[in-house]
This record gives structure tokens, sequence and C-alpha cells, in this order.
């Protein structure tokens, strides 16, 4: 379980009851610990499937196939060493 103070990002849900329709919702900045190592992939298969959510009219219900879609998507780009991943170690 979280901690009740943790932070946890709204839902696609969320973001579509705060933002003016047809806006696109701005995402927060990163934190500073990843403008200096870079992202994590579980941050970047989440940036990623969150793109394919709303590339694909925001359709609830495909959350885990976007997220397999991000997963193997990302993945290809750490084996092509083109994800800027949290570290060198990390990519293989």
């Amino acid at each position: 379980m979280s901690s009740p103070n943790a932070h946890h990002a709204p839902s696609p849900a969320q973001r579509r009851r705060t933002a003016p329709r047809g806006a696109k919702a701005a995402l927060p900045p990163p934190p500073p610990q990843e403008l200096l190592e870079g992202p994590t992939r579980e941050v970047l298969v989440r940036r990623r499937a969150y793109e394919l959510y709303e590339r694909n009219g925001r359709v609830d219900g495909r959350a885990l196939d976007d997220w397999l879609s991000a997963e193997a998507e990302v993945e290809q780009q750490v084996l092509e060493g083109s994800a800027p991943l949290e570290s060198r170690a990390e990519r293989g």
C-alpha cells in the first residue's frame, strides 16, 4: 500500500474533467531527478501508453492493450539505443 500522502498522477478520466474540451492536457514537469538522470523504463512506457490512448481517440477499456504496445515500443527503442533511459546499465 502507498502512503496517503503519496502523489498519484490523475487518471485519464480525471484529466478529461479538468481540461477544457478539445484542449490537450498538459503533463506536469518532470521531477528534478529525471532531469539529471533521465526517465526510467516505467516512465517511458507510461508516457507512451498515454500517447497511444490519445491517438486512439481516448477509448476506455484499452488500457492493457495500450500499455503492452507501449512496452514493446520502448523495449525496441532500448535495444536500438534510442531510448533516453536513466543509465546505460539499464539498456541491456
